[in-house]
């Protein structure tokens, strides 16, 4: 366990160090996911696990975790650094790249170790999925996520594109259903996969699913968005009819 701990940590020190290059704290959203791929591959090392369940469930983990770093390199690369971490630079000062480096960059290579634990202790365990009631309900849940977030990022690419667009906020497609589909489908990915290993892992590792739904439900995903949004009046508006996670049909 500790040398994926370690993988992890190596790759977050990695993007700290291109941070600081940059100056930009934004790269860590780059690291964040393919820190999963990394944790999920080095367990297949670590516990010599290259069966056809192990590999399944990191295919899983590796398109998920391809697709969202590409997007994010896409979208940021040349662009201002990210509002949040702005934010954050100013808040931390005077010793904000001290704070950035335990807060942003070390505490997520943990957290990117505890959320991956349900995978990281299917495939120490070296089972076979079966593919019963649990395996495909938990299956399709990670299909459903996966398909949320790549329609929410899409749609979103695409509104920000135009500018005309640029002072509106996104109200149509998967956005008309959820005013965050993407965490919708991000929260849905992860606990899709502890479902569906639910019979071949320890049960404590629900803490992977549970503290990434905690830090985005309120630390730095939606909680801060509704935040910064409080006092525009399209938003609130936005708000009134449109649920705010689960995805539902807009009220008239």
């Amino acid at each position: 366990m500790l040398i994926v701990i370690a993988a992890a940590q190596v790759l977050v020190h990695i993007f700290f160090l291109w941070a600081q290059k940059v100056k930009n704290w934004g790269v860590i959203d780059i690291a964040w996911s393919l820190g999963f791929i990394t944790t999920t591959v080095t367990s297949m090392i670590v516990f010599n696990n290259i069966s056809i369940s192990a590999s399944i469930v990191t295919t899983m983990v590796v398109l998920w975790g391809l697709r969202l770093s590409g997007y994010l390199y896409i979208r940021n690369h040349g662009k201002p650094e990210d509002w949040r971490y702005a934010k954050f630079r100013e808040e931390w000062k005077p010793n904000e790249n001290i704070q950035a480096y335990l807060k942003v960059f070390v505490f997520q290579g943990i957290l990117m170790f505890v959320v991956t634990l349900p995978q990281i202790f299917f495939i120490k365990s070296g089972e076979n999925l079966e593919f019963g009631l649990l395996e495909i309900v938990g299956g399709l849940i990670w299909l459903v996520g996966m398909i949320f977030e790549v329609l929410a990022d899409s749609q979103l690419a695409k509104f920000k594109n135009s500018k005309e667009n640029k002072p509106r906020f996104l109200t149509t497609g998967v956005w008309s259903l959820s005013r965050h589909p993407n965490y919708f489908g991000e929260i849905s990915i992860w606990t899709g996969f502890f479902i569906m290993l639910f019979n071949y892992i320890p049960i404590w590792t629900v803490i992977g699913p549970l503290i990434i739904t905690f830090f985005i439900a309120n630390v730095t995903g939606i909680a801060m968005l509704e935040e910064k949004y409080k006092d525009n009046e399209d938003f609130q508006r936005y708000k009134e009819r449109t649920n705010m996670f689960f995805p539902w049909f807009p009220k008239k």
